[in-house]
């Protein structure tokens, strides 16, 4: 071998070594790149997370507190229901205090009843401007509420009073205040039943005569 020859083989080492030196710079330049890339969109996917996560908290605790307006309102709401149906009651008990003051109801003195075992109810038929229930009537109305209780259960007996008004009264008015008169009376049965409150329901009716009478009330036992 000439000395040209081992020149130029000493002159091949430093060349491959300049070539990979090259490639590695340029595959550890790539990662970096690589991993500076992955960086920087894992800190914006996690902002974004982030952001998600916040939002969704805000919103759930905006709902509770919407629940939780909500609720109070309708504490309200039940508690001013309340109120008026007891303003109602007075109003009505008062009404007929009135009615009996200035009206010149009478008392009654003799009275019908009539009874239906089919349908649960017992009809109270009123002299023209009686408003009262006589003992007698008291008694077989108290019976019927006895044997209802006793086959439903108090918590499960539904009371229905049915106040008709009399068209060929004086005027309707006077016609209305006898039947509301009438329908309170009767209502008052049950205040010392333990009979829920909210299951007795009475209204006032306009309906045919019954046995040639308008004056009548009908209380109606159910079952709830």
């Amino acid at each position: 071998m000439s000395d040209q020859d081992e020149d130029m083989g000493a002159m091949a080492w430093p060349g491959f070594v300049d070539i990979l030196s090259s490639v590695i710079i340029m595959f550890v330049f790539f990662v970096m790149v690589v991993a500076s890339a992955l960086y920087f969109h894992i800190i914006i996917f996690k902002s974004k997370i982030l952001a998600e996560i916040s939002e969704s908290t805000s919103a759930s605790s905006t709902a509770q507190e919407l629940a939780k307006t909500n609720r109070s309102l309708m504490k309200k709401v039940e508690e001013l229901t309340e109120k008026m149906e007891i303003l109602e009651q007075i109003n009505e008990d008062n009404e007929v205090m009135l009615f009996k003051q200035d009206s010149g109801f009478a008392e009654s003195q003799d009275q019908d009843l009539s009874e239906n075992l089919e349908k649960r109810s017992i009809t109270i038929f009123y002299g023209a401007d009686s408003i009262s229930i006589t003992k007698e009537s008291e008694i077989k109305i108290g019976a019927m509420i006895d044997k209802y209780t006793k086959e439903f259960g108090d918590k499960n007996t539904a009371v229905s009073i049915l106040s008709n008004k009399n068209p060929n009264a004086v005027n309707d008015v006077i016609s209305r205040r006898l039947a509301v008169a009438r329908m309170l009376n009767a209502r008052n049965l049950f205040l010392d039943t333990e009979i829920p409150p909210n299951q007795v329901k009475a209204k006032i009716t306009d309906q045919d005569a019954q046995k040639d009478s308008y004056n009548w009330v009908t209380i109606q036992f159910d079952k709830k």
